[in-house]
């Protein structure tokens, strides 16, 4: 019945598939489809192939099966797994986890949940439902491998599966087509019903014969499933278009989080190794659009909290055709800007923080576990150095806890490198991501400057916005974002306090606040160096719209081992005036001429202190309250100075 669906889908979409060397064609009607252009006149579009060995599907179609971690017939490889030492912490954790969804129904998932996105913008109280079903069932697949436990295990696990199998969509509400605040029939493979697909496919591929032995045909039934609601959708005339991530030039997560998926999905779910090969090559495209879209330095405008869920699902994508065809990614691993794109989390590090900008959560910390797995396929010291040069050991290795949980485990138990390169274990050189970000270092004092322009995916209007650290600690901070509701990707969004100018010492000039317009950016063209003290200077007069009348507009840090300062210097076409918002989680101490912000001080010249006082209690990923303090002047010169407390 499947095969019969999937010829009537080539049927509508007029697919004929032909294999050449390094690389597929489909016919005009399928091309039209998935606006896929022939090699002459986008050569971009190839990239991958053109870097993909020339028998490389003729490889992956010889295979009847592609299998990325050991079946659960493979007892030795899960008993090496659950007795290796590293392990023994997240072993336990899982089984106790699992263990604790026995005898346990799914939750219900409620069409009053799934309606509340429409009606008041939550977006969470869903998902967080969602999410728990999945990661429960990765919690049960996950014990059953490593104990053997059939008769404990299975039964719940048919249980979640059907329940997730019945799900109306695995489209979440906020990626859903609504009309009129009602539910179309109609929805996309967005990020989840990728991830839901994947994780199904994966443990399809794992435990399938186990749960064959208790329903027949139940595997095929999941993998059938997967296929409709990832490459089924794809190719459907009808819902083809609402995949605008396949088709997308945007530097954003989506296209290499629903590729991976889809490439993970495809590898293991196929119903036939021609299949295979023709879905992987349709993933092939959009991840060329993706890397066509970067820059030579690699640097994401999503910053630091999508990392794992944007280069790192390259990542993940280029590792799965790798099992699949061994050796087969060697030489898209040499291009320097996929070494700078899968290193870029290193680059934005100060210490033991991370510079965040646009959504990035607050904190964001590196994920451990990509961290090494890309540190040791590229070789890489400075991925290594965020590690310490050593791979993590069961005092600080945990079970992931993220939708993408019994993938994570699987890698932590067959892939996690025992070796990783060697690094030092700070970086204190200064880095440019030139006309896009500034990051100073020194054993003193750390700070960042922001440019780039200001329609960029997850932007936060941050034109010239600052950091400031202090050995390790937080001085001057980006605020990041608070959980995501409908108004922060609807016309709304600009309203939100955090992502506004004013959310950021971008200053105010005449009363104009920077604003969501591609038009509007800033550049950041070098970086000096004088005895021992770091420069980086921001041009900012194009990052307001004409109303704020600026003729001229830099923005300079510096920074030194016991000093750093913000210099601004403008020029407008009437009398200046200028409010500069700082945020910061050292509670200030106000005295006569300079404010106490934890171990440094805080001084300023030819501007006024107007307030400093908590603006927030508690917000997005800071565990302490943030304070705004508020400058404003009319000079067209002003500076602001942080040095150690006396």
């Amino acid at each position: 019945m499947y095969k019969i669906i999937l010829i009537m889908t080539m049927l509508i979409t007029g697919a004929v598939f032909m294999f050449g060397s390094n690389s597929i064609t489909f016919d005009e009607k399928t091309n039209k489809l998935l606006k896929i252009e022939p090699k002459s006149e986008n050569a971009e579009l190839y990239f991958f192939n053109d870097r993909l060995p020339n028998d490389f599907f003729e490889r992956l179609k010889s295979q009847e099966k592609v299998q990325l971690f050991p079946p659960f017939a493979d007892r030795g490889s899960w008993e090496n797994a659950k007795n290796n030492r590293l392990n023994k912490v997240i072993v336990t954790e899982i089984i106790h986890q699992a263990d604790e969804c026995l005898n346990t129904t799914p939750i219900e998932l409620t069409e009053e949940d799934f309606y509340r996105f429409v009606i008041d913008g939550n977006r969470t109280v869903f998902e967080k439902k969602y999410f728990e079903r999945r990661k429960n069932l990765s919690y049960l697949v996950l014990a059953l491998c490593l104990t053997a436990n059939k008769e404990k295990y299975l039964p719940s696990i048919i249980v979640y599966t059907k329940a997730i199998l019945d799900e109306k969509t695995w489209c979440l509400p906020a990626h859903s087509v609504w009309i009129d605040k009602k539910l179309s029939p109609l929805h996309q493979c967005d990020l989840f019903a990728g991830d839901t697909a994947s994780m199904l496919a994966l443990m399809s591929s794992i435990i399938g014969d186990e749960l064959d032995r208790i329903e027949t045909g139940f595997a095929d039934k999941i993998n059938q499933k997967v296929i409709a609601e990832t490459f089924g959708n794809l190719l459907n005339t009808e819902t083809s278009e609402l995949n605008y991530w396949y088709r997308s030039e945007w530097p954003w997560n989506w296209i290499p989080w629903c590729t991976s998926n889809c490439i993970i999905t495809a590898l293991l779910a196929a119903p036939t190794p021609e299949l295979r090969a023709e879905y992987i090559q349709m993933m092939l495209y959009p991840l060329a659009r993706y890397y066509k879209s970067f820059d030579d330095s690699g640097f994401s405008s999503e910053g630091a909290m999508y990392f794992p869920m944007s280069a790192g699902m390259l990542f993940n994508a280029l590792e799965a055709l790798d099992k699949a065809v061994p050796n087969s990614t060697e030489k898209i691993y040499q291009e320097e800007k996929i070494y700078r794109m899968l290193t870029f989390i290193a680059g934005i590090r100060v210490g033991k923080n991370i510079i965040t900008y646009s959504d990035s959560t607050p904190k964001a910390k590196p994920n451990q576990l990509l961290t090494a797995l890309i540190a040791k396929r590229l070789n890489s010291a400075e991925m290594a150095a965020i590690l310490q040069g050593k791979a993590l050991n069961a005092d600080v290795l945990t079970a992931s806890q993220s939708h993408r949980l019994l993938y994570d485990n699987l890698n932590i138990f067959f892939n996690y490198p025992t070796q990783l390169p060697e690094s030092s274990t700070a970086i204190i050189k200064p880095t440019l991501f030139r006309n896009r970000l500034a990051i100073l270092r020194t054993n003193g004092f750390f700070g960042s400057i922001k440019g780039g322009q200001n329609n960029e995916p997850h932007n936060h209007n941050d034109l010239g916005h600052v950091t400031i650290y202090y050995k390790d600690a937080p001085i001057i901070i980006d605020v990041g974002t608070g959980p995501y509701s409908a108004n922060d990707f609807n016309e709304n969004r600009y309203t939100l306090w955090y992502t506004r100018g004013n959310g950021h010492n971008a200053p105010i000039i005449n009363g104009i606040e920077q604003e969501n317009n591609e038009k509007h950016y800033a550049e950041i063209a070098e970086i000096t160096e004088t005895n021992g003290v770091f420069s980086s200077v921001c041009d900012l007069k194009n990052a307001y719209n004409e109303k704020a009348e600026i003729i001229d507009f830099k923005r300079e840090l510096r920074c030194g081992e016991d000093f750093a300062e913000i210099c601004d210097n403008l020029k407008t076409a009437k009398k200046t005036t200028v409010e500069i918002s700082f945020f910061t989680i050292q509670k200030p101490i106000v005295k006569k001429d300079k404010i106490r912000l934890g171990e440094v001080d805080l001084t300023w010249n030819n501007i006024n202190l107007v307030r400093a006082d908590m603006e927030i209690e508690e917000f997005g990923g800071w565990d302490e309250p943030i304070y705004r303090i508020v400058f404003k002047g009319e000079s067209n010169s002003y500076s602001f100075k942080f040095t150690e407390a006396k």
